[in-house]
């Protein structure tokens, strides 16, 4: 298979329909470890669009990050949580 950064790949690249997974198969482990990266960028963005000047822009980007992967985190556990006490007492057996 052609790796997706070709162009006539990425231009033939229907997101729901073909996942990145079915391109590159040992993708599925790494989704969690990236978030952090992903959070940190989109903390730098917004911080970096926020603020007239880059005083403390770093420091607050890094609280950002840091409540974002909390809460994140939060509600990973909030749907645990629910799919273990709630969802079982809900089906029913056919």
């Amino acid at each position: 298979m052609i790796p997706a950064f070709f162009p006539s790949e990425l231009l033939a690249w229907t997101p729901f329909i073909d996942p990145l997974y079915s391109i590159y198969p040992d993708l599925d482990g790494w989704w969690l470890p990236l978030l952090i990266p992903v959070a940190f960028v989109v903390s730098l963005v917004f911080q970096g669009v926020k603020r007239p000047t880059l005083d403390g822009v770093l420091p607050a980007t890094l609280w950002m990050t840091l409540k974002i992967l909390f809460f994140m985190a939060l509600i990973c556990a909030g749907i645990q949580i629910f799919y273990v006490l709630v969802v079982p007492h809900t089906t029913t057996p056919w």
